[in-house]
């Protein structure tokens, strides 16, 4: 995923269409933004996986500043609900998801650029995670992919 800063604390996302899939209509207002608060004060990634483990899919974004990913739980209605935060040590830059420990639980997986470190948050169900475990990098990491090298699933 190739990520965009944003030199702002928030996300607006906003839905267009006639509701038929036919794209903006002539006649059709279009809607007001929804607002969602993603922490520090430069969003630096966003990527949409499901993290929650409940097959919808979740944002989850990096907010450089404060040292957090925030996790935003996606509904059954399209929407998302209100942000887990999850401190990710040091300036974290780069996050995704995986199952590392082969489980079936979504962990969260986070580099830490000024810390040289890669941080893994083994997720527990229902939005919980395990303390972050910390692993040294020889540089500094600034990329992050998940793969299951050995077809060992």
């Amino acid at each position: 995923m190739r990520a965009t800063t944003v030199s702002a604390a928030t996300l607006a996302l906003i839905a267009m269409g006639c509701g038929d899939g036919t794209g903006p209509g002539r006649e059709t207002r279009q809607p007001d933004p929804v607002v969602y608060p993603t922490g520090g004060t430069t969003l630096t990634r966003l990527a949409a996986l499901d993290l929650v483990g409940d097959t919808r899919r979740d944002l989850i974004t990096i907010a450089r500043g404060d040292g957090s990913v925030r996790v935003l739980p996606g509904n059954a209605a399209g929407a998302f609900g209100a942000p887990l935060v999850l401190m990710a040590g040091d300036d974290p830059i780069q996050a995704t998801v995986g199952d590392v420990n082969g489980d079936g639980i979504p962990d969260l997986l986070v580099i830490g650029h000024l810390s040289n470190a890669f941080y893994v948050r083994l997720g527990l169900g229902g939005g919980q995670f395990a303390p972050a475990v910390r692993y040294p990098l020889r540089n500094h990491g600034n990329r992050l992919v998940v793969a299951d090298l050995n077809g060992d699933a």
